[in-house]
């Protein structure tokens, strides 16, 4: 029932409230922010937003992971890519090669159980 602007912040929110509570420090709060902030990023890209043609009916259907029709779009990748963007933006912003790793890996997993 959010945007994606208002699903990104309360995320964040969600997430800071976690790891203040945890007592966890500044860095990996920061670490965990930036994933956070990056994780659906991949929803933008063109190849994930296309819904696919249904062959018989021609008409635009979505598909879950196991090839089901669904009625919500679900974005199926859109953690793969943005894990690659936030490597990519970090890496131009000057981030050491462990921060990049540990963002984009709870990027890429946070859509696993």
């Amino acid at each position: 029932n959010l945007n994606l602007r208002e699903h990104t912040l309360e995320v964040m929110k969600n997430l800071f409230e976690i790891a203040k509570a945890q007592k966890l420090p500044s860095d990996e709060r920061g670490l965990l922010m930036l994933s956070a902030f990056f994780h659906d990023f991949g929803k933008m890209h063109p190849d994930i937003r296309k819904k696919k043609i249904d062959k018989k009916t021609n008409q635009p259907v979505l598909f879950d992971r196991n090839g089901e029709k669904v009625e919500q779009h679900n974005y199926m990748g859109h953690e793969d890519e943005s894990s690659k963007f936030a490597q990519y933006i970090m890496t131009k912003m000057g981030f050491e090669a462990p921060e990049k790793d540990f963002v984009s890996n709870v990027v890429a997993l946070h859509m696993v159980p």
